[in-house]
């Protein structure tokens, strides 16, 4: 289901991380839903790896170049203080060991809330040990992935 394959850039011990990363979050992924990846990676292998159990998703990230194949779209975006997507358009968010690598970790949480429907779910897995919740919002701690939950749920 998951690709783990590694590229010459990624640290010796990246896929296995990554599978953990995975295994974390994907429980909390709506069957159905629109779900949106932020720093999807350059092959949004998240993504693709989930595409079965969505409706449909979108990728953003710096790095990756745009295509659209099926119910998946990847864009190329420069995240700053804003995320140039619809209010109230998806269904999950998913974070996985990025917000440590945003410049702007406030801003885009709060765009992320914007962008969530009301109810849904962002999934934040990161390595920081002894990390907290960004956002103020209640949230349950898995690992160090938090799942929080915007109003309306």
């Amino acid at each position: 289901m998951f690709d783990n394959s590694t590229s010459n850039k990624e640290p010796l011990l990246e896929p296995l991380l990554y599978k953990l990363r995975v295994r974390k979050v994907v429980g909390n992924i709506p069957r159905g839903g629109k779900v949106c990846d932020i720093c999807c990676d350059a092959n949004g292998r998240f993504l693709f790896g989930i595409k079965d159990i969505i409706g449909e998703g979108v990728g953003i990230d710096k790095d990756v170049k745009a295509l659209s194949d099926g119910n998946i779209s990847l864009r190329r975006v420069e995240l700053e203080k804003t995320i140039e997507l619809k209010s109230e358009s998806f269904d999950c968010i998913t974070l996985l060991a990025a917000i440590e690598h945003l410049s702007y970790q406030q801003e885009i949480i709060r765009e992320c809330f914007r962008i969530l429907k009301p109810g849904g779910d962002i999934a934040d897995h990161h390595s920081l040990a002894g990390s907290q919740k960004s956002s103020g919002v209640p949230c349950f701690q898995i690992g160090h992935c938090f799942v929080e939950r915007s109003e309306g749920a």
